[in-house]
């Protein structure tokens, strides 16, 4: 009831605490929305309808809610690089029994608050088959998984998940949302059900607590147990509780590029030993670290171009052009959250009349370049972007402009952005030695940030500056000497 009376279009500019979102893009999910609104004021409760890409943000007042409203209908809302549409609800408040509350810290009420253990999973941009006895290991990482059931939804392939404890379910909710495990990526939400039944187990329908099936063995596609390791022992041993352990350590390793130390989190089951240390050549945080990058516009997009670009969104250590396919690139970052700030907010863009494809590659390293391959390493051969992890934003009209120093007019500034194209809107912070410039499209945004980021502005008397330029969040944030980096 509450989608259709939105759906309508009645009373949708009348101001409220809540804010309608429409054309969610497939994956969105209650973070995002979060996100979306915590820019502007205390988020009270968000609630996501997947099937009609449809979205509901309740704020704390009216106020903040209109300041979300206002803001977004000047500058496009972005979520997983597709634009989204927001207007006021003609409701004060999300009653659905599906909705999420938001702690006063900030976060997503977790399953220890809801008492929930369910998870259900959705294998986004799958590209290998997987089976229940392929994703156990996984999600058994972070607690000890019940029952697992699968099922096909729309032409997507979900899976349930029952943990022993909400406080289990979490922890793998925390480390596994929006993960790419070589072959998909994890989307979780939580469930409705509380306990999963089934009439017998099947390939669709495991219960671990009958215990672990031999076809566990063979772990994530491409991973192998140890010789010394018998995968029935953990179930059919005569001492479970020492073959347990054994046995979920040996899935651990198998399991760690997807696992919690891969993303800077303690290695789990410390009471049987750590797991063996995997450097930068082995299987651990560098199995995300580099993106295959497709469909840019090879005349614009160059090697240094895209070192610029995602070096907003992390630590870029090096970029190579394909020589046969000038359209596609490897970025290698530094760290997994650059890796997964530059997949949320590069992925789907479209720049330049092309729409670009950001996924993780199956390289672990971009090898050394061959003849034709455009090569450009970090830092020896190009200046780094200024990454400000405090804003990370998709690509937009809005461009902000650091590092300015006080002779830097607004005359001179425009002087050098009409060069790349109309300029909407030009706005100094003189007391952050920042500005905020609107150019009159995303194409031409980026054309500026490429051609003027790090570069070298000079001034009277010998003096130069360097200009630092990012896409623009919200420029309230940047006023009153509240400086962006």
């Amino acid at each position: 009831n509450h989608t259709n009376t939105e759906t309508s279009g009645s009373n949708m500019s009348i101001p409220s605490k809540v804010a309608f979102v429409r054309s969610l893009p497939a994956g969105a999910d209650d973070n995002d929305l979060l996100q979306l609104g915590q820019n502007f004021g205390r988020v009270m409760k968000v609630l996501t309808l997947n099937s009609k890409n449809l979205g509901f943000i309740e704020m704390e007042s009216p106020e903040t809610c209109t300041a979300l409203v206002d803001y977004h209908q000047y500058t496009p809302a972005i979520i997983k690089g597709q634009q989204v549409h927001i207007k006021f609800s003609d409701k004060n408040e999300i009653q659905s029994s599906s909705s999420t509350n938001v702690s006063a810290t900030g976060g997503v009420v977790g399953p220890q608050d809801t008492g929930k253990r369910v998870l259900l999973v959705t294998l986004a941009d799958q590209t290998a088959p997987f089976s229940l006895d392929d994703l156990y290991p996984v999600f058994n990482v972070y607690g000890q998984v019940h029952r697992m059931s699968s099922f096909n939804k729309i032409g997507k392939n979900q899976v349930l998940v029952q943990f022993a404890t909400p406080t289990d379910a979490h922890g793998a909710y925390s480390n596994l949302h929006n993960r790419n495990i070589g072959g998909c990526v994890l989307n979780l939400q939580w469930s409705k059900q509380d306990t999963l039944t089934f009439a017998r187990p099947d390939e669709r329908n495991r219960d671990y607590l009958l215990g672990i099936p031999p076809s566990v063995a063979t772990g994530v596609p491409g991973h192998v147990l140890p010789a010394t390791v018998d995968p029935n022992a953990a179930a059919w041993g005569q001492d479970p509780s020492a073959t347990a352990q054994a046995y979920q350590m040996a899935m651990y390793q198998q399991a760690n590029p997807w696992g919690p130390q891969a993303y800077g989190a303690p290695p789990p089951m410390a009471a049987v030993g750590a797991p063996p240390d995997m450097g930068a050549g082995g299987m651990g945080a560098g199995a995300e670290l580099v993106l295959f990058v497709s469909g840019f516009n090879s005349n614009i997009i160059t090697a240094p171009a895209l070192f610029t670009i995602f070096g907003l969104y992390g630590e870029v250590s090096q970029v190579k052009v394909m020589f046969k396919k000038k359209d596609s690139a490897l970025i290698e970052m530094v760290d997994p959250q650059g890796s997964i700030n530059a997949r949320t907010h590069l992925n789907g863009v479209a720049v330049f009349g092309t729409k670009w494809s950001v996924t993780v590659s199956k390289n672990q390293n971009i090898k050394p370049a061959v003849t034709g391959d455009e090569l450009c390493a970090s830092p020896a051969t190009h200046q780094k972007s200024k990454f400000n992890p405090k804003n990370v934003v998709a690509p937009c009209e809005r461009l902000i402009v650091t590092g300015l120093l006080p002779e830097v007019t607004e005359d001179i500034l425009l002087h050098y952005f009409k060069q790349y194209g109309s300029v909407t809107s030009c706005e100094f912070m003189h007391t952050t030695r920042a500005a905020v410039v609107e150019m009159a499209d995303l194409d031409v945004a980026m054309t500026c940030l490429i051609a003027l980021n790090n570069y070298s502005l000079q001034l009277d008397g010998n003096r130069s500056c360097v200009l630092s330029l990012n896409f623009c969040k919200n420029p309230a944030a940047f006023r009153g000497g509240s400086a962006p980096y």
